[in-house]
């Protein structure tokens, strides 16, 4: 090849080649078959945004089967494999604070959706995942918003698994609606708050805490006021939680006779719903349960 020729050629490659380097990335919604990377803090929201975004969405759930949101810490790791995420769907209100060491490390790139917003005060109770009610009129229109703002050519899409969602919510509601209507106005007690916002929904009553907060074991003169308070109304269930240690729970229904039974605000562990309908059915099942 001629010496002229061949610095044409090798020219024409290497501009090619600073090309290539120079093009800009893609957003993760643009282009045929491309899917918005979306992190949820816990499973039920996560489930969310699965219903949602249905196979326009790429998944990942933060909290790890058995962990408790309250005590969580995110670890490096984690953020390393959670690279390139464009969305981040967390409850807020002070239960997965944690979650902000995520959002410092991916860089301002990354959307977040604070769901509690404007429907939790600071310092007040953030379960607000366990009442469908407002997950089907609150936050699950939040994440639809979310996502038809990151990928608006899909918004008829999102739209329509939001319509879908919704009735089945719907229907979860009157099912629970319909479960527990023989037992309104029955008392329990809960591990943790956690239960407050279905309790409200659903006519029930939330005797006590065992632990007030989570990891705050309560005192001997703390269990004997709830012990005394228990023998007063009935012998009330105690419901614990997979996600934490039930010891103090036992020792608590042990002094008055209650039964023991698990309700679970997260699942995703082993053996544990998956779906957060099929979650709150087996919570349904467990209550129905314990007020027979």
């Amino acid at each position: 090849m001629p010496v002229k020729r061949y610095f044409l050629v090798a020219l024409l490659a290497l501009a090619l080649l600073v090309a290539g380097c120079n093009t800009k990335p893609s957003s993760p919604a643009a282009g045929t078959g491309a899917k918005i990377k979306v992190a949820a803090t816990i499973m039920p929201l996560a489930d969310m945004v699965s219903q949602i975004g249905g196979n326009r969405v790429q998944v990942i759930t933060l909290l790890p089967p058995g962990s408790s949101p309250h005590t969580f810490e995110i670890t490096a790791p984690q953020m390393k494999d959670l690279a390139g995420a464009t969305l981040l769907v967390q409850v807020g209100g002070g239960l997965d604070e944690w979650a902000g060491k995520f959002a410092a490390a991916a860089g301002p790139g990354l959307q977040i959706i604070n769901l509690g917003q404007g429907l939790v005060a600071p310092g007040a109770n953030p379960h607000i995942w366990l009442d469908p009610v407002l997950v089907r009129d609150q936050l699950a229109p939040k994440v639809a918003g979310a996502l038809v703002a990151l990928d608006p050519e899909h918004k008829d899409y999102f739209e329509t698994n939001l319509k879908k969602w919704q009735q089945q919510l719907t229907a979860l509601d009157r099912e629970i609606q319909a479960g527990l209507a023989p037992f309104a106005g029955y008392t329990f007690i809960e591990f943790h708050p956690a239960w407050f916002y279905f309790a409200r929904r659903y006519h029930l009553q939330e005797l006590a805490s065992v632990e007030e907060k989570p990891g705050q074991e309560p005192s001997a003169a703390e269990l004997a006021n709830i012990v005394q308070t228990a023998r007063s109304k009935g012998k009330p269930p105690v419901f614990i939680e997979p996600q934490f240690n039930p010891q103090a729970a036992r020792t608590l229904a042990a002094e008055y006779g209650g039964r023991v039974l698990t309700l679970d605000p997260l699942g995703g562990g082993p053996g544990a719903p998956t779906t957060y309908i099929d979650l709150m059915r087996r919570n349904l099942e467990t209550m129905i349960e314990a007020f027979r």
